[in-house]
């Protein structure tokens, strides 16, 4: 004789689906638009509109995003929600549950305590609609994304990985504050094409790099440097070489020509970038050229 299977208690689905204590935050991803200012109510969302969100169908199985790891989910969510044992099946694309089942999120987004069956729900259809909701912060910047599920500790991760960031580029910039040389070629290699009558100018590069540091995020398409980039340059190994390539450029030693660096003396070439044109000039095997190129320099 089969025994039938036991069904799930109310406990036992509390124990599958809930997490008491955890909370996440729907973030509104807020882009510049360009008929609207900083700050105008439209901005995102006119103020009093909402963003409706419904489980995906997907045609290639011919059902629902699946959300659900297990039945045993499945059912732990229709006893703590109080409805009929299959009434959340994803593989009904009938289904009256489904159907109409929906999530409002308004402009200022809203918060879902993971403690609460309801709001778990919604976390879970959230963030199976990826084209529109992403599933972190750090995932926001792909186009088409309106918000971002985040939680508490992703955002005590992301505020502790921010302070060591911005520590180590402090400690970076009391080192190489004291001599202006340093600070100046680090705003050449940031493309900041720095006067070079601010070459002395302590106050005006320290300044110049600060407002650098004190830019943390950088959109994929964004060409304002930050932190990170300030960072990248001043540990660089190759920061002696490239500095020495804008020097030879400087005086004419080394040309751009259709996008490649040439060394003028020999025509030679030696990259098309700046990376592979210090590598060219520390291969052992350009050594002398290397040497010539900083006395050529020196002498002008």
């Amino acid at each position: 004789m089969v025994k039938e299977a036991k069904e799930l208690s109310a406990r036992e689905a509390e124990k599958i689906v809930l997490k008491p204590g955890e909370i996440v935050q729907v973030k509104p991803i807020i882009r510049k638009r360009p008929f609207f200012k900083e700050g105008h109510d439209g901005e995102f969302m006119f103020t009093g509109t909402t963003k409706t969100y419904q489980l995906p169908y997907d045609m290639s199985t011919h059902s629902y995003v699946r959300i659900f790891e297990d039945p045993d989910v499945q059912e732990a969510f229709e006893v703590l929600l109080n409805k009929p044992k299959g009434s959340l099946n994803i593989y009904d694309w009938k289904n009256k549950f489904w159907r109409s089942y929906s999530v409002e999120v308004t402009k200022e987004g809203k918060e879902l305590d993971l403690g609460i069956p309801g709001h778990v729900l919604e976390y879970f259809v959230l963030k199976a609609n990826k084209k529109r909701i992403a599933e972190d912060w750090a995932s926001r910047h792909k186009p088409g994304l309106e918000f971002a599920l985040v939680n508490d500790a992703q955002v005590r991760e992301d505020d502790n990985k921010r302070a060591d960031i911005y520590e180590n580029a402090m400690d970076l910039f009391f080192k190489v504050r004291k001599k202006t040389s340093d600070m100046y070629n680090i705003l050449r290699l940031l493309d900041k094409k720095p006067l070079k009558e601010n070459r002395d100018n302590a106050k005006w590069l320290k300044t110049e790099l600060l407002k650098i540091i004190e830019q943390k995020d950088k959109t994929p398409k964004s060409t304002t440097k930050t932190v990170h980039d300030f960072i990248r340059v001043v540990e660089d190994p190759k920061f002696d070489t490239k500095v020495l390539i804008y020097d030879a450029m400087d005086k004419n030693e080394i040309k751009l020509r259709s996008g490649m660096f040439i060394l003028t003396s020999t025509d030679a070439p030696m990259g098309k970038s700046l990376t592979q044109a210090a590598d060219y000039i520390d291969n052992l095997e350009n050594h002398e050229e290397k040497v010539i190129l900083q006395q050529r320099i020196k002498d002008k």
